[in-house]
């Protein structure tokens, strides 16, 4: 590899290892897998979520509702548009003739809990994802370090191939490495798309009590 190719995969790699353990810096220090700018934040706030009834008790019997139940799993996934959703929980609760408020926050309940699950996952998932980044950028930098150690003006057959493998390597691991930091925007987003459907669906739901008065 020419001084000025070398200088440039240097240069690279270090950029590569800065972006692997960005997200720590920025995030929680004892998550050292998180990649992303985001701060990291492993669970949801009920409190930031809902300003309707205490939802504690409707968090352990919102699955013993059979009719909330099937609402909410099919309102919860993200295959429905959040328009969709909402409009199907104007018409539920609009057919519900006693304990509004209740069954409003059984609804919330549930969707809370699926939808902070279905978040959990996600981020358990780009953490895997950062550390496997990690490792890969670990090994890029191996591969330089081996690389260094050879005289790249050798005429030495043995050394020559060495050298062409480790630079095919090191070839191959950056291509994926880089393919992998373009998708992670949109991988680091997908908390925040949770959130923010759930903060939708909880706002309709905050909207209906309102309506619903005392009953």
């Amino acid at each position: 590899m020419m001084p000025v190719a070398r200088a440039a995969w240097v240069l690279w790699v270090a950029g590569a290892m800065a972006l692997a353990s960005a997200g720590a810096a920025m995030g929680q220090p004892k998550e050292a897998d998180w990649p992303c700018v985001q701060v990291l934040q492993p669970e949801l706030s009920v409190g930031a979520m809902w300003s309707g009834p205490d939802p504690a008790q409707a968090a352990t019997t919102w699955r013993e509702m059979p009719a909330v139940m099937v609402l909410v799993q099919r309102v919860a996934p993200r295959r429905m548009p959040v328009d969709e959703a909402t409009a199907e929980i104007r018409r539920f609760l609009a057919a519900v003739k006693d304990d509004r408020r209740g069954t409003a926050t059984q609804i919330f309940a549930g969707l809370f809990e699926s939808l902070n699950t279905e978040r959990g996952t996600i981020i358990r998932g780009i953490q895997r994802y950062g550390a496997r980044q990690s490792l890969l950028a670990e090994r890029i930098e191996a591969v330089r370090r081996e690389l260094d150690g050879l005289d790249p003006k050798t005429t030495d057959a043995k050394v020559r191939e060495r050298r062409a493998d480790l630079e095919a390597q090191m070839t191959w691991r950056a291509r994926i490495f880089d393919d992998r930091e373009k998708l992670l925007p949109l991988v680091c987003e997908q908390p925040a798309v949770i959130e923010r459907r759930l903060f939708a669906l909880s706002r309709v739901l905050s909207e209906e009590l309102d309506k619903g008065g005392g009953n």
